[in-house]
């Protein structure tokens, strides 16, 4: 659905062989304010809302439909039209509209228990005229209403909220006039313009009565629809959409407004009363010069998701930040060097005599041939083209926008990211001292002026900062610092190789996220420039201060890319987090019926050596599950439910990892219980500071027997207990639990 509309208007008059171009910098740009009924021309996009109320109209009484869309993309109009369009389809007075954005100033000043009451006062005044007040008397006015259904449109009761993320006013308006909304949309049809972040909020709950497959989303308009909405306004004052704006800058006015209907207005409204009348048509550098092209968000967003799906475009961003922070700091002007890099994208090659002035700059983006010729890296021209076929818009006006809102900066503030994480590690001391340690670390870079003074530490300092802060995700994550990741990042022998992996799994974090982390080449570089001055200190002897100057940069890009990125609002409904959460509750409980512990199943942790004899005990265990109704042995947890980990007998495996450690399950389990019972096991991992090994076993269909010294071995559950069983009591459970079974 769009909410393309369009508004009559008087022709304007042709005097003198001109437009009378004060009429168009008048009413014409006008975009506040919904229109009157009357004046709303139909276009194609207002079908699907006919056909939702026709559904609704022929039903039997009672529906609510929701109105979806963000703030002037239209709701209000649509509100307006539908009304309209119910009366006269219908022929008598049938709807009543009820604005509550009317009565924000009293509403303001209420508790929000109190906010409903008023509401729903005001809803039941509204349908009966002023008569009632009390919205379960209302039934009574609408059992009057003999003729058809009853429709109540209700407008404005998101702007109690003021930002996307604050719907506690929602949770409590729908769940304090639940009742009465269910009562009432059993006699009236309910149509309710909300915000985007209602819908899924609304489905979680129960509100059956909500027709959703009836809701109306108010979507972006494109390129061709922003053509009609300003053609068919420029028809009725008498002119052509050449009169107004040049073709050229629809799609930049797309982008620019987000594809909402009021924005767009407003911006042509911004630019005609900054302009001269005689600088019409509106042109892109009017546009540009005006609107400015901080409002070109819509722009970067396109590139962050071209970004979240290509390693190789966000190795070209990164480049590109670099390109431009090196103009910044040289006083370089911008269009000169956005003139150039447009030139190389579309000529592939460009002579030195020509980047003079920037051949600093020029050298993060592109590299010299054999020929003594710049090419343009192939990350920033994949990058370049990506963006273009995804927004449409001239390459220009794109690096014009990155240029003075790079993709890495962000308008929060690092500090708001850092009380947020203190926030969600709260109750996590390694996880708050780690991150603590990051913080510290941070700080001491973003203020170090004197780049020769101690380079050695400053190095140290910045892969420690990095380090303690990816441990601090994963711990908020996974519920704990992961220790033994943290012991061999601490040691001099295991540190390359557990560096990779602790930047392997934040990128499987950002894959959770369906996002590809834009930081792990930067992350890769400080780790290996940090081993470098490790086991060889003299090395930094060599580097200029540029060198050290881009390192300071990885550090601190990376740094607070990484705490914008992966929020710890995310992080903490991240698949892992939520599993952990599940497996902490059953740990906290204790072994019962279907839950049993193991510490170990090849390391002895009292003797200190390996202990075949643990295996036995497991397999029991699973037997027993197999025999009764399934469960879980979690091996990695002892006695007294601290988590003590699996790392000790993985260690004593031919393959030392989880691979290797399932692989001996499954090998032990064919071996001692069975093959045909091994489909009924599965393992999985979970590492919650050490990594435990989740054994779950489905109930088999048939006996399951554990092999023992040539004999066979029967166990059931009982309770937090292994049970063997044998003779009658043997016969009979089989005969009870397989009923079908015969020996």
């Amino acid at each position: 659905m769009h909410s393309n509309l369009v508004f009559k208007y008087e022709v304007c008059n042709f005097k003198g062989g001109m437009w009378d171009m004060k009429r168009i910098s008048g009413d014409f740009f006008i975009s506040q304010g919904p229109p009157k009924a009357e004046q709303i021309v139909e276009i194609s996009g207002f079908q699907r809302v006919r056909q939702r109320l026709d559904i609704n109209i022929e039903r039997e009484k009672g529906n609510i439909i929701l109105i979806v869309g963000t703030r002037g993309i239209g709701k209000s109009t649509c509100l307006d039209y539908s009304r309209d369009y119910v009366n006269n389809k219908l022929g008598y007075d049938c709807s009543r509209l009820f604005d509550i954005g009317l009565y924000i100033p009293q509403l303001l000043e209420l508790e929000y228990n109190e906010r409903v009451t008023f509401i729903l006062k005001k809803i039941a005044g509204v349908i009966s005229d002023g008569r009632k007040d009390d919205i379960s008397n209302i039934i009574d006015i609408l059992n009057t209403q003999e003729k058809g259904p009853f429709f109540l449109f209700i407008d404005n009761l998101d702007r109690l909220y003021q930002s996307k993320d604050d719907l506690i006013f929602v949770k409590n308006f729908f769940q304090t006039a639940d009742p009465a909304l269910k009562a009432l949309s059993k006699k009236v049809v309910i149509v309710i313009s909300c915000a985007p972040e209602w819908n899924n909020f609304l489905k979680q709950e129960d509100l059956s009565y909500m027709n959703f497959s009836n809701s109306i989303t108010l979507e972006p308009l494109s390129d061709d629809e922003i053509r009609e909405l300003i053609e068919s306004r420029a028809v009725a004052q008498g002119y052509v959409i050449d009169d107004i704006i040049e073709k050229e800058l629809l799609p930049v006015l797309r982008v620019a407004s987000r594809g909402n209907s009021r924005s767009v207005f407003q911006f042509l409204e911004k630019v005609i009363s900054e302009v001269d009348e005689n600088e019409l048509p509106i042109d892109i550098p009017t546009f540009q010069r005006v609107v400015g092209s901080k409002l070109f968000a819509g722009a970067l967003e396109k590139l962050r998701e071209s970004a979240s799906k290509s390693p190789k475009v966000c190795w070209g961003i990164n480049q590109m930040w670099r390109y431009f922070d090196v103009l910044q700091k040289r006083g370089f002007d911008y269009g000169t060097g956005i003139e150039k890099l447009v030139k190389i994208h579309e000529k592939s090659i460009i002579d030195e005599s020509e980047i003079k002035s920037i051949q600093k700059a020029w050298g993060k983006v592109s590299h010299k041939n054999e020929s003594g010729k710049w090419a343009l890296n192939s990350q920033v021209r994949d990058m370049l083209t990506q963006w273009h076929r995804d927004t449409k818009i001239k390459k220009e006006i794109l690096l014009t926008a990155y240029s003075e809102n790079p993709f890495t900066m962000s308008t929060t503030d690092v500090e708001d990211y850092v009380d947020k994480y203190r926030d969600a590690i709260m109750d996590m001391e390694s996880a708050s001292n780690a991150f603590d340690s990051s913080w510290e670390e941070y700080m001491l870079i973003s203020s170090t002026d004197d780049l020769e003074r101690d380079r050695i530490k400053l190095i140290n300092s910045g892969w420690k900062c990095l380090k303690q802060l990816m441990l601090t995700i994963i711990a908020i994550e996974e519920g704990a610092i992961p220790k033994e990741l943290s012991s061999r990042l601490d040691n001099e022998k295991t540190f390359e190789e557990a560096g990779n992996e602790l930047i392997t799994c934040v990128g499987e974090i950002y894959k959770e996220f369906n996002k590809v982390n834009p930081y792990r080449s930067e992350l890769l570089s400080i780790k290996e420039r940090f081993l470098d001055v490790r086991d060889n200190p003299e090395v930094v002897r060599y580097w200029d201060t540029n060198q050290m100057n881009e390192f300071v940069r990885q550090v601190l890009t990376s740094y607070e890319g990484l705490l914008r990125g992966l929020k710890p609002s995310n992080l903490a409904t991240s698949k892992k987090r939520i599993r952990s959460e599940e497996i902490s509750a059953i740990i906290d409980r204790g072994e019962d019926n279907n839950t049993e512990f193991k510490s170990s199943i090849r390391w002895d942790h009292k003797q200190g050596k390996i202990n075949k004899e643990l295996e036995k005990p497991v397999l029991k265990t699973i037997v027993a599950f197999l025999n009764t109704n399934g469960g879980k042995v979690i091996i990695g947890v002892n006695d007294e439910k601290k988590i003590i980990g699996i790392e000790k007998d993985i260690s004593t495996l031919k393959r030392k990892d989880v691979d290797g450690y399932v692989q001996h399950i499954m090998n032990l389990i064919e071996a001692y219980i069975g093959s045909e019972q091994s489909v009924y096991i599965t393992t999985s991992f979970l590492r919650k500071g050490y990594t435990i090994a989740i054994i779950l076993v489905d109930k088999s269909p048939i006996p399951a027997y554990l092999e023992s010294n040539s004999t066979q071995e029967f166990y059931i559950r009982a309770e937090n207990t292994t049970r063997k069983l044998d003779g009658r009591q043997l016969q009979n459970y089989i005969e009870t639990h397989w009923r079908r079974y015969r020996r």
